[in-house]
């Protein structure tokens, strides 16, 4: 992780987010909410975290998605999954597991700037489309470019998710050390993809549905099929 500057920010927590800003998950496929469908399929906004405006959104939307991990049991989460009434649209923020430590972080505006050149097949569940799994082919290897939300601001990081090709020490960790960096790498796709609208019920197909998430809306519990790599 490459940390350089970092750019402050001063803020005083708010109480009751949830509710000031009508937080809900975007469901896509809710008819009764049609407004949701339009959310989850939006090109998230860029975030300008030079505007305070925009630190504070960040701030509170942060606040906002660690509660939905807890409430909704999710594993991770976009802002395309949960709608407020605090922007008109989504904007480029993420929420998923930090690579090495055991602990969800905040990215604003990532993009992957490398992938992996092994292909893997997992089996997907996102909040957005809950009820529902779909088998989806994504990459072994992503490095993230982002700004990291700290408890003063922003700092401008470089992440590694997954194992790389080459590197044959990843592939002689232990397979609980392997299978988690290969999730997260899987899960940081599934959120970054959000961002541009890109949703497994069209990248992937169709696997079936599991009864045992569908109140849950469960997102990224990403089952592995056996590990497969295809070059």
């Amino acid at each position: 992780i490459n940390f350089n500057i970092t750019i402050k920010i001063y803020y005083k927590m708010p109480n009751n987010l949830f509710k000031q800003y009508n937080v809900e998950p975007a469901v896509a496929e809710d008819p009764r909410k049609p407004y949701l469908k339009d959310w989850v399929y939006s090109v998230a906004r860029k975030v300008d975290i030079t505007n305070p405006e925009d630190a504070a959104l960040v701030r509170d939307l942060s606040i906002v998605m660690e509660k939905a991990l807890g409430r909704y049991e999710w594993g991770a989460v976009s802002s395309n999954n949960l709608h407020w009434n605090r922007t008109d649209k989504p904007i480029r923020v993420v929420m998923v597991p930090h690579p090495e430590l055991k602990e969800n972080i905040t990215l604003v505006n990532p993009e992957i700037t490398g992938y992996g050149s092994w292909e893997i097949c997992s089996v997907e569940g996102c909040g957005s489309f809950p009820g529902k799994l779909y088998v989806v082919t994504r990459k072994n290897f992503a490095e993230v470019s982002a700004h990291l939300l700290t408890e003063t601001g922003f700092s401008p990081v470089d992440l590694e998710y997954g194992i790389r090709d080459s590197e044959a020490k990843d592939r002689q960790k232990p397979q609980s050390n392997l299978e988690k960096e290969i999730i997260d790498a899987l899960c940081v796709q599934h959120e970054i993809d959000h961002l541009d609208c890109i949703v497994i019920a069209d990248k992937g197909t169709f696997h079936g549905k599991d009864d045992r998430v569908k109140e849950k809306r469960v997102l990224a519990e990403l089952a592995m099929l056996g590990m497969p790599f295809y070059h």
